[in-house]
């Protein structure tokens, strides 16, 4: 009896294997069908493209991780050896630099046009607006940040305005310019 019951268990295991398609075993053939030779080849180009694809994004991917490792760093480092100094921002310079229009790009309405007529008129214009807004004083104020850069700030209350500059990589960059109200206005 136990060699009758045996065999017909080997027997039933032996028709599911897989190599029986009706047994629905895990085989390719079972999973992905009869496929031609084009859809074959199709299938694997994609699968190509698909590993091409990680590739290149691991590339990419350890490139960023070396700018960030590296290149990021050295220029962090550049950064604070190049940072002006607070004694090297010459307010009065660099408001006549900003009232005269150096910060704006060319074809500008504000900006004066390119004959010498022109750039001396709005020099002594420039050099006599600052030296009436700073008269009866502006305030200066720095902020560094980390020594990378330091933000330079001009408060001309004559003016009711205040200019921003950025100190990074060995000089002062003109950022903006904002309205400030006093207390007497906002009432």
């Amino acid at each position: 009896r136990r060699n009758i019951e045996k065999a017909k268990e080997s027997s039933s295991r032996n028709s599911n294997d897989g190599r029986n398609n009706a047994g629905g075993g895990f085989s390719a053939e079972n999973i992905l069908g009869k496929l031609s030779d084009e859809d074959t080849s199709d299938m694997a180009k994609l699968g190509l493209i698909f590993i091409c694809v990680v590739t290149v994004l691991r590339i990419i991917s350890s490139f960023r991780f070396m700018f960030n490792a590296i290149v990021l760093p050295l220029l962090v480092l550049y950064a604070m050896q190049n940072c002006p100094s607070n004694e090297s921002f010459d307010a009065k310079k660099e408001l006549k630099r900003v009232l005269r229009g150096h910060h704006l790009p060319e074809g500008h309405q504000d900006k004066p046009a390119d004959d010498w007529l022109s750039r001396t008129v709005a020099r002594v214009t420039a050099s006599v607006a600052a030296e009436a807004a700073t008269a009866l004083g502006y305030e200066v104020s720095y902020f560094s940040i980390a020594g990378i850069f330091t933000v330079a700030t001009v408060d001309v209350p004559i003016s009711n305005k205040e200019f921003y500059w950025v100190g990074a990589f060995g000089s002062w960059r003109y950022i903006m310019q904002k309205d400030v109200r006093t207390p007497q206005q906002q009432s």
